[in-house]
Parts: structure tokens; sequence; C-alpha cells
């Protein structure tokens, strides 16, 4: 079995923050709804991989998720944002890939 380089790991937590960032853009809000299956189709990614990630970009601060229910008690997808961090660390990213 072979491991995700980190250089890859690096790659799909960017493209994971810039998903958060589209469907926050998309529910007009700074939370957007999303299971794990949601984000794993939309990122091509299995949900395992997506697990992994959303973990650790919540440890470095640069996601934030909020467990949602529904009226009946039943867990809804948690609420994904972008922290001020987040938001940064994608600034800084556009600016280094106009310079390419």
């Amino acid at each position: 079995m072979s491991r995700t380089s980190d250089k890859v790991i690096r790659e799909n937590a960017l493209r994971m923050l810039m998903f958060i960032r589209e469907e926050t853009s998309r529910a007009r809000s700074h939370v957007a709804p999303l299971s794990y299956r949601q984000m794993a189709r939309g990122l091509g990614l299995s949900i395992q991989q997506v697990r992994f990630l959303s973990m650790r970009l919540e440890e470095e601060g640069l996601v934030a998720s909020t467990p949602r229910y529904a009226e009946d008690g039943g867990q809804l997808a948690n609420g994904y944002a972008l922290t001020s961090r987040g938001r940064l660390l994608l600034r800084e990213a556009r600016k280094l890939e106009t310079i390419r």
C-alpha cells in the first residue's frame, strides 16, 4: 500500500480549501453545509481522504466545521467555513499562481 506524498496532500488540501470557498459563495453564506461524500465527489477523492484532509485543515486552523442537526435531532451535514487564516492562505496561493 503506497503512502500519499506530502506534496499531494498539500495540493489536495489547497483544492479542498478552494472547494469550500466556492461552496460558501454558492450558499451565499460564510458556512456551507457539506458531507464528506459531497466533498469527495466534488474533489474526486475518497471519503477517507476527505475525512483526513478535513481533520488536518481544522487542526491547522484553516477550516472550521460546525455540527448541524434537524429539528428531530437527526444529524445533518456539517457546516464548513474558511477561517481568516484559511482565506489568507488562499489569497497567497493565488498570488503565487499569477507569478508563475
